[in-house]
């Protein structure tokens, strides 16, 4: 009669992985997460790359194989979320060529994308999560090649500006703003 009391019965465990894929890096995140919501991040991995998409594909895989050495033991990854800087996206749609391109990531690796989010937009609910509140910011994102700036209004997009990045990165924000 008291066994039922005494068990505590363990919640089941769900593992993911997520990429944040850029022109000239990977990272990658594993995250444990639990059945009532509670999502931990257990390990994370970067990798740069230079030139070709194939040598992109080997550094999500050596990033993916680093994550993965936190699983328990049994435990496979195969499911993925997609961070996506926003000039890899238009009007909600990965665009065609980034799509072949994940499409062949996700086939070598041997996981399951199971969507993708454009990485101001994380930022923006991460803060507001942190915070309480919706925020009104200006997210600034700085690549190799590119320079974004993302203005959110009360939690929510008011406008994205990508602009190809210089040398003087000062003049480039100032372009964009």
């Amino acid at each position: 009669m008291l066994e039922g009391f005494l068990s505590h019965k363990k919640e089941p465990k769900e593992y993911l992985s997520a990429l944040v894929v850029s022109e000239d890096a990977i990272e990658a995140a594993l995250w444990e997460t639990l059945k009532s919501g509670v999502v931990t991040v257990l390990k994370t991995a970067s990798r740069s790359y230079a030139g070709e998409w194939e040598k992109a594909v080997s550094a999500a895989d050596e990033a993916v194989s680093e994550i993965e050495s936190e699983l328990p033991e049994g435990v496979e990854l195969k499911k993925v979320v997609f961070g996506l800087f926003p000039e890899w996206v238009s009007e909600d749609h990965i665009k065609e060529t980034y799509l072949k391109r994940l499409k062949e990531l996700t086939s070598k690796l041997s996981l399951t994308p199971l969507g993708y989010v454009e990485v101001p937009n994380a930022v923006a609910h991460l803060l507001q999560k942190d915070e309480g509140t919706q925020q009104t910011v200006i997210l600034v994102g700085i690549e190799s090649k590119h320079v974004t700036v993302s203005l959110f209004k009360i939690g929510k997009l008011a406008g994205s500006t990508t602009l190809a990045r210089t040398d003087k990165i000062t003049l480039d924000l100032e372009n964009v703003l």
